[in-house]
């Protein structure tokens, strides 16, 4: 019985470390997601200044020299 126990105490201790890993790895996760949230917001407002510069750049070279 007393192997029984400490199979099962082991197990049982085996069990708490998986879940605070479950639990560590799940709020990196979040982090991460919000991470990659940000950069792409970035991302889509950086193409958006690129796609104006380039309009006025093509603005500027359409115009006759002066």
């Amino acid at each position: 019985m007393s192997d029984l126990q400490t199979a099962l105490s082991g197990l049982q201790e085996k069990l708490q470390a998986l879940l605070k890993r479950q639990l560590a790895l799940e709020k990196e996760n979040h982090q991460l997601k919000g991470t990659l949230e940000e950069k792409l917001l970035l991302i889509s407002q950086l193409e958006n200044e690129l796609k104006n510069e380039q309009a006025a750049l093509i603005t500027a070279q359409m115009r006759p020299a002066q």
